[in-house]
């Protein structure tokens, strides 16, 4: 199943980082022990068997529209650490098309609530052996993931498991994107037709709706927040670790192109 991930051939891969909308983080010491699930397990909010199985078929039962800003269910669902939950919060996020749309952004913003930074039941859907699972957690790792995503694709790398290359390669060639899109957001805006000659203006979101403008920035905040900074020495060892990835996997981009767009993600030491 054919992912609708961002392009790596965009000029946006091609473009060296100046900027300052990425926070630069230290020696990452803090990376090299990752958390268990009874780590990121809060035992006073746990459920019992009964309310799991409640709660897990009122997320697969209801209709899109109960995944809206506001949400009643997922802030109940934000309180309770479990993994069949975030299993069943990711598989409607995957059954959703528009993944721009508002319901999608908190149903995101809930899985990260529930797992992040690490994310461990994701990373178990992806290495798994049911596709539809491993499909939907590659995109939100790589949507929301950052800096957590980028050390552990490295991780993966180092142990040459090819079993999971179809699931990983797609997640790092989105995560790659996600870097250069932060890098060059630009202020909202939102089209709006003139009554009187029907004709489509693109204006300014903060001037014309706060109130969206308001809840976009929100949203852009709470996805880009585990985009960090790596090392350059992780940089290159990505690049290296990828070039002995079979072509095959890389699909229908230009790996090359991919490996510029990793290279230019380096912090210049001044």
């Amino acid at each position: 199943m054919r992912h609708a991930w961002r392009q790596c051939k965009q000029e946006t891969f091609c473009k060296k980082r100046t900027d300052k909308k990425l926070n630069k983080v230290g020696l990452f010491d803090f990376l090299k022990r990752e958390k268990t699930h009874s780590d990121t397990t809060s035992n006073d909010n746990k459920l019992d068997e009964s309310d799991v199985a409640s709660l897990v078929a009122e997320i697969e039962g209801v209709p899109f529209k109960e995944f809206w800003y506001g949400s009643k269910l997922l802030e109940r669902a934000a309180h309770y650490k479990d993994e069949r939950v975030t299993k069943a919060l990711v598989m409607r996020h995957h059954f959703l098309d528009n993944k721009n749309a508002g319901s999608c952004y908190v149903l995101r913003h809930t899985i990260k609530t529930l797992e992040g930074p690490y994310f461990n039941t994701l990373w178990e859907m992806l290495q798994s052996n049911n596709i539809e699972q491993a499909n939907a957690a590659s995109f939100i790792l790589s949507e929301i993931g950052g800096l957590w995503t980028f050390q552990k694709s490295v991780n993966l790398l180092r142990n040459k498991g090819e079993e999971s290359y179809q699931y990983l390669i797609p997640c790092i060639i989105n995560l790659i994107a996600r870097y250069h899109f932060i890098q060059n957001e630009q202020e909202p805006t939102m089209e709006v037709m003139d009554v009187k000659t029907e004709q489509i203006q693109t204006v300014s979101m903060k001037s014309n709706a706060a109130d969206i403008y308001e809840r976009t920035m929100k949203d852009r905040q709470l996805s880009n927040e585990l985009f960090k900074f790596t090392t350059n020495d992780r940089i290159d060892e990505m690049i290296s670790l990828l070039k002995n990835v079979p072509i095959k996997y890389f699909q229908d981009i230009d790996r090359y192109k991919l490996f510029s767009a990793i290279e230019n993600l380096k912090v210049e030491n001044k």
